[in-house]
């Protein structure tokens, strides 16, 4: 919390909305099921637009096929429903009728909460709109139509196959044996704490092994078109043929880029890793499938209440391209002015100011112009000793660990700008997580400190590194943070 400004907490949005008393539970039932969402890649169907990377990359075949995949769980007085999506990122808009439809099924016991995330795997089907054709959206939006529906189905499927269950959780460090997840980003910070959690039955049967993994599902690169979940298909495959049940992956955290690390030799068998990129995206996932089955053995016991908490917060719209994008129906989300009431970006609106150049008399202020503002949430999860962070976007490691650098680089925008708490840093529970890309994607999330987006830039580099231009602005680390310690702070 290091010169971190209580007045930041003034910038959240609204009060925090409980959604869960706390109790003791007496025993947990869980469900899980899975639900097929790969659109048709053929020549009479409409094309499909593969996420990540450049714009216009089509895709040519399927690969595997890409799940909606959910598991709920309830403590006898609460129950929270968790979705994952083989996809690069859910709008808020969509989480909102995702978590609707849900409560229009009156499910007996309901649903308090609905936690939707992606995988954001990079050889899935633009769902947010930036990877169609140059000018064009490229999502298809029957196919998004279809995506909400099977959400609403598979949480459905779960609920009803819910039974009495016990959980355990395990933790492992994923870089242990070797770097198998690598920052592209100075400064260099890696989160690479793998979390799994297992439920069985009464009669010792696996219902869901739930593995959370803070890394890009991208092994399979930019020249890829094939459509596909990329390393999560054979980590659940293994997972499943191992233990049975369903098994879910959640992203975690994953700005800075945290991304794949494909080692020459496999870290265990010593076997050669194949060069071949469908190949070696493949044993990739059965990689970190064998981390997470050693890492149960040596799991403990999850036990105690379920709660949920949710705020509701502002993230002003800075980038240029994404303003441009909304203006244009590329992006095609809801925009809102200060107060929190919907607007649009009219076409006249000027494109926002950069921040001014640093001297010692001037330093860089923060941009300008009008002011436009996307509404996402953050939320706070706790099953037993077990807490979870869900971040709207791709936070950096940076601000899940406490990692920011001091002092800043002095190519860095904002000399003197505080350092916000860290995720982890603020949490209570005995075991910690963080859920990437929980019910919105609104980019990357980087510490105000360190954003560089004029020259002379950071590191003595020539040109910016990669990750501003894929953020909402300099802003969004400072709110999603501060909502973040008012949520904690709250409960």
């Amino acid at each position: 919390m290091r010169n971190w400004p209580l007045a930041m907490a003034s910038l959240v949005l609204g009060m925090a909305v409980v959604l869960g008393p706390a109790r003791a539970a007496d025993n947990y039932r869980m469900g899980a099921a899975s639900e097929v969402i790969t659109p048709k890649v053929a020549p009479d169907a409409p094309p499909v637009w593969l996420a990540g990377y450049g714009p216009g990359r089509q895709a040519e075949a399927v690969h595997d096929d890409i799940y909606a995949r959910a598991t709920v769980i309830s403590d006898g007085k609460y129950t929270v429903a968790i979705v994952a999506c083989d996809l690069i990122g859910l709008f808020r808009e969509d989480v909102l009728r995702i978590r609707k439809d849900v409560d229009q099924l009156q499910l007996k016991p309901p649903i308090d909460y609905v936690l939707v995330s992606s995988t954001h795997t990079h050889a899935g089907p633009d769902t947010v709109g930036l990877w169609g054709p140059i000018g064009r959206t490229g999502v298809n939006a029957e196919h998004l139509k279809q995506v909400r529906a099977a959400c609403v189905e598979v949480t459905r499927h779960a609920h009803a196959a819910m039974r009495p269950a016990t959980l355990r959780i395990a933790h492992a460090d994923v870089n242990e044996m070797a770097q198998l997840i690598g920052d592209s980003r100075q400064p260099i910070v890696i989160d690479s704490q793998l979390t799994v959690v297992q439920a069985k039955d009464e009669t010792g049967r696996v219902i869901v092994t739930w593995v959370n993994m803070p890394c890009h599902p991208e092994v399979l690169g930019s020249r890829n078109k094939q459509l596909s979940s990329d390393f999560p298909s054979t980590e659940r495959k293994h997972l499943e043929e191992k233990f049975g049940g369903t098994a879910i992956h959640n992203t975690g955290t994953v700005g800075g880029l945290l991304a794949p690390r494909e080692p020459k030799t496999h870290p265990i068998t010593n076997q050669p890793i194949p060069t071949e990129p469908i190949e070696q995206m493949m044993a990739y996932g059965r990689l970190i499938g064998t981390i997470a089955e050693r890492a149960l053995a040596k799991s403990v016991p999850l036990a105690g209440p379920i709660r949920a908490d949710a705020k509701e917060l502002l993230i002003p719209l800075w980038n240029p391209m994404y303003r441009l994008g909304a203006q244009m129906s590329i992006l095609r989300r809801q925009v809102f002015d200060e107060k929190g009431e919907r607007t649009s970006i009219p076409a006249t609106a000027p494109a926002p100011a950069t921040p001014d150049a640093a001297s010692a008399d001037a330093p860089r202020t923060a941009p300008t112009g009008p002011e436009f503002f996307l509404k996402t949430e953050v939320a706070r999860l706790t099953i037993g000793d077990l807490e979870i962070a869900a971040i709207p976007g791709e936070i950096y490691p940076e601000l899940t660990l406490g990692k920011i650098q001091a002092p800043q680089d002095p190519g860095a925008d904002f000399q003197g700008a505080p350092q916000e708490p860290s995720v982890f840093g603020l949490m209570r529970g005995q075991h910690r997580m963080l859920v990437g890309l929980a019910n919105d994607e609104i980019g990357y999330i980087l510490p105000k400190s360190q954003w560089d987006w004029v020259a002379p830039y950071a590191y003595g580099r020539k040109d910016r590194q990669y990750g501003e231009a894929n953020s909402c602005g300099p802003e969004a680390g400072p709110r999603i943070m501060a909502a973040w310690a008012a949520l904690v702070k709250d409960r």
